[in-house]
């Protein structure tokens, strides 16, 4: 996992997710099917979803 500490860049990274968002939801539908469908369910219903996939790009990036 990267830890990012500086908020600016915490912030460009979150800028550029957003951007990919779209792609990488998409990628890993095709990937995961139902598995990511119901995974995004429950992490709706713990709130950030967005901030989750933040973290969950970083682990790969």
């Amino acid at each position: 996992m990267v830890m990012v500490q500086d908020k600016v860049l915490k912030r460009q990274i979150e800028k550029i997710n957003t951007r990919l968002l779209n792609h990488l939801v998409r990628a890993w539908i095709r990937a995961y099917g139902s598995r990511f469908l119901t995974s995004k369910a429950k992490q709706k219903e713990k709130g950030s979803t967005r901030s989750k996939v933040t973290s969950v790009f970083l682990k790969f990036a």
